[in-house]
């Protein structure tokens, strides 16, 4: 699979622990990275699709719980033995309520996203920075080092075996599965990976770009795994954020515009490499909510200040 390291735009981290990389990092439990010489523990253990065409893991999927009311774990995937449900989150309050009820899904919910598994209860899993009590669960703890806790609840002996062994595994040095958005992703988090979108906006010849090439690029290899439906719902929160640029605070309205979904630079719009560089200057005080108002339209600069 093809590996990279997260974007420069990360720097700007709009959060301590930006919720991104806890989601990259979990994602990376179900892949292998052979240049790097690890293989993530739920691959280890045999979560891997029987054919290519069907997916590993599902991402924000509806399903339906114990008492057949919708629900949707973050991230849902199977193998012949198990499966399991991955709840990821930053809050440090506990998510005990939250799986158990994901503890009481049927594994009928599996077929309806092409996983295979067994006709089970799910192994239910909480994901975070550092510990927290989430009740009698185990815990993925994805600081800059892999941890767990409550192991011995996982009754699958070979994803049991596959976590202890990944155990005080550097993940700053495990490659990150390349996307910039997820479905849940929040403003902030928006911001930062919205940026390269919109410096392509401005660049020689683009046509502009659609808030769906946004989606279907900002997710890369998790499109497959979120329902048309999160897209959608991404899809508008990323339309709110950009017109938050385009409005008076920025003063991006003389040099960008957003219609019938598509974001493009206005014509007249001079790209002089000063111009271009004030952009990408207000770009990053955008995402990280640093700076103040700007009126003077980009290409109209002083081209010879620092």
């Amino acid at each position: 699979m093809q590996e990279r390291l997260a974007s420069s735009w990360m720097g700007l981290r709009c959060l301590p622990e930006p919720r991104i990389t806890l989601w990259r990092r979990a994602i990376a439990l179900f892949h292998e990275f052979k240049s790097a010489h690890w293989t993530g523990p739920f691959f280890k253990a045999g979560y891997r699709p029987p054919l290519p065409s069907l997916p590993t893991y599902v991402v924000c999927r509806p399903f339906l719980d114990g008492s057949g009311r919708t629900c949707e774990p973050d991230i849902v995937s199977a193998c012949p033995r198990s499966w399991s449900v991955l709840e990821l989150t930053s809050d440090p309050s506990t998510k005990e309520a939250d799986l158990t009820r994901y503890a009481k899904m049927p594994s009928t919910n599996l077929t309806n996203y092409g996983l295979v598994g067994p006709s089970s209860e799910p192994i239910v899993f909480s994901a975070r920075y550092s510990p927290v009590d989430d009740g009698p669960f185990p815990s993925i703890i994805l600081g800059d080092s892999l941890a767990t806790r409550n192991l011995e609840l996982v009754p699958d002996s070979e994803l049991h075996d596959a976590l202890q062994g990944s155990e005080n595994v550097a993940l700053t040095r495990v490659p990150e599965v390349p996307f910039s958005f997820v479905p849940e992703s929040q403003p902030a988090e928006l911001r930062v990976g919205l940026v390269d979108f919109v410096m392509a906006a401005f660049q020689p010849g683009s046509s502009g770009i659609r808030v769906t090439d946004m989606v279907e690029q900002g997710l890369e290899r998790l499109s497959g795994c979120v329902s048309p439906t999160a897209k959608e719902r991404l899809g508008r929160a990323i339309e709110s954020e950009l017109r938050s640029l385009l409005a008076g605070e920025w003063g991006l309205q003389s040099d960008l515009s957003l219609k019938d979904g598509v974001l493009r630079a206005k014509e007249g719009f001079t790209r002089h490499p000063k111009s271009l560089d004030r952009l990408q200057r207000l770009l990053r005080a955008w995402a990280s909510k640093t700076a103040g108002p700007r009126t003077t339209p980009l290409d109209r600069w002083d081209t010879t200040s620092t």
